[in-house]
């Protein structure tokens, strides 16, 4: 009961289609020494899984079932997500995952190098890594040998490290996956749609244009914000505001309003 108490004061548990975190089995668990599972018997019962409630900052995640599920979490924000970061965050974040998920990287495949032209085999499924737009870019057969160079290097790395390697590489302002991500409607004429991140740093502002990855734009931090109101109402104070309108004119002239509104 305590290790669930204290899970809980981070996690709420949803009932959903699907599993979130890309296991297709019917268990639901808590990892951990004294985990608890429940294996159910019949489709007629809901499914429970546990997603972040509240995304803090890293260093507070001490607890170890606490450290594995917050992963998890953040595994299905980079599928999901749609954030743009660098490739060579992706690759390396793939190579935590591998490396916290199947161990080390297969020995035969050791000794494939840069300039060797035979193609890495596919020792595991690139689409429960990467996102697809990753995928469609760089092509199935690249993604494979970058990551596997990414992978060899963390030979030995137990699963534990590896995890908070990876909740710690996609917490970085680069490739920041810790927080929840809102798109907000869409007003007509416009060429992108806006999104919000809900962040232990703050509100953070991103822009997608139609079928393409959603790319930050700026961070409004908590020690700038007064209050958040029940009817979603983000109050700055009165120079924030103006930095704010000044920067949101800058880029969508016509939708100067659209933040104060929403």
């Amino acid at each position: 009961m305590y290790r669930i108490s204290l899970i809980t004061l981070f996690f709420i548990p949803l009932p959903i289609k699907g599993n979130p975190l890309r296991s297709s089995s019917t268990e639901a668990c808590l990892p951990g020494k004294d985990s608890v599972s429940i294996t159910l018997t019949t489709e007629e019962y809901p499914t429970v899984y546990f997603r972040v409630r509240f995304y803090i900052p890293i260093h507070c995640l001490r607890d170890r079932s606490t450290q594995h599920i917050y992963y998890e979490q953040l595994r299905t924000n980079v599928l999901e997500y749609g954030l743009y970061c660098d490739l060579q965050s992706y690759l390396q974040l793939g190579g935590f995952a591998l490396q916290a998920e199947y161990g080390d990287a297969p020995l035969n495949l050791m000794t494939i190098t840069e300039s060797d032209k035979s193609l890495v085999p596919n020792y595991f499924d690139p689409g429960a890594i990467y996102p697809q737009r990753l995928i469609q870019e760089y092509g199935v057969d690249n993604l494979l040998r970058w990551t596997l160079k990414e992978h060899v290097t963390l030979r030995n790395m137990v699963a534990c490290t590896a995890e908070f390697a990876f909740i710690r590489s996609a917490s970085k302002h680069t490739s920041d996956f810790n927080l929840h991500l809102q798109s907000l409607p869409k007003m007509d004429r416009s060429h992108f749609s806006v999104c919000l991140g809900v962040s232990p740093e703050g509100i953070l502002l991103y822009r997608q244009p139609k079928d393409a990855w959603i790319w930050y734009t700026s961070t409004i931090r908590w020690s700038k914000i007064d209050h958040l109101s029940h009817k979603h109402f983000i109050q700055l104070p009165i120079r924030e505001r103006m930095e704010l309108g000044v920067f949101w004119k800058s880029i969508c002239p016509s939708e100067a309003l659209y933040l104060a509104s929403y």
